[in-house]
């Protein structure tokens, strides 16, 4: 039975149909590869011609907006210690009028140190004052000199309560001597 299966297949008509069976898979895998290659060209020509329009058109700038800057945590915080002080000197007819704002620029844990010893800098500036000659305060140089000693004392003090040093300046921002 195998061998008349065998003969049959070996017949001069079935080799010829074999041959043209492997002739048509043949062609119809070239033809297959054929239009996957002229897809791809025809994909690469479009895809370089948008290239060329685009490359070919004015470029124009997009439009960003800016970006938004937080808020610098180090900018100037001004903490005022409160009303204005009236110093009387001990030399007769002598007084010395000031206000008191401390800057700092170490953030907001340092502002609300500073806001919350306000009452015992204030006192510490009035202290401070008891000492504090009036031939300084009148002269000219008087109101600098007045600032810088105050500005290290009260951080002095606050280094030795807390180990900071939070103020950055000391600003007078009325003076007046009578």
């Amino acid at each position: 039975m195998l061998g008349r299966l065998l003969a049959a297949l070996m017949t001069p008509f079935a080799c010829a149909a074999y041959g043209a069976l492997l002739l048509i898979a043949g062609v119809a895998a070239g033809l297959v590869i054929d239009d996957k290659l002229t897809e791809a060209t025809a994909r690469k020509k479009a895809e370089a011609q948008a290239a060329m329009i685009a490359a070919a058109r004015a470029l124009v700038p997009e439009r960003v907006p800016a970006p938004v800057e937080a808020e610098s945590p180090f900018k100037p915080r001004y903490i005022s210690l409160g009303e204005e002080i009236m110093h009387g000197f001990r030399e007769p007819k002598r007084a010395l009028l000031l206000e008191v704002t401390l800057m700092t620029q170490r953030g907001d844990l340092a502002e609300k140190l500073i806001a919350d010893k306000r009452v015992p800098l204030r006192a510490l500036v009035l202290a401070f004052l008891s000492e504090f000659p009036v031939a300084t305060a009148a002269a000219p140089g008087g109101q600098q000199e007045l600032a810088a000693r105050l500005k290290t004392a009260l951080n002095a003090e606050l280094r030795a309560q807390t180990g900071l040093a939070p103020i950055d300046a000391v600003l007078l921002t009325r003076y007046f001597v009578q």
